[in-house]
């Protein structure tokens, strides 16, 4: 019963649970490649916004640690 992704803030991560995602493949409604295209492409839209901001700021190799440690954590 969690979102997608427990980082993001898009409308499906906040809305819909991985759980019911998953119902809606299985059950081969169309919902649910939509609304993971949807959570994707926002997903790709704000890293590269996260990103250019890293740039401007003149921290990009941190911002690239810390997202490696978020999404590619050991446990």
């Amino acid at each position: 019963l969690t979102p997608l992704d427990e980082h993001c803030d898009c409308k499906v991560c906040t809305t819909y649970t991985k759980s019911y995602i998953r119902h809606l493949f299985k059950g081969d409604e169309h919902l649910g490649p939509r609304l993971v295209s949807y959570h994707n492409l926002y997903f790709l839209k704000q890293l590269m916004h996260d990103i250019r901001e890293a740039i401007k700021e003149d921290r990009l190799l941190d911002f690239k640690e810390e997202f490696f440690r978020r999404y590619y954590k050991k446990d």
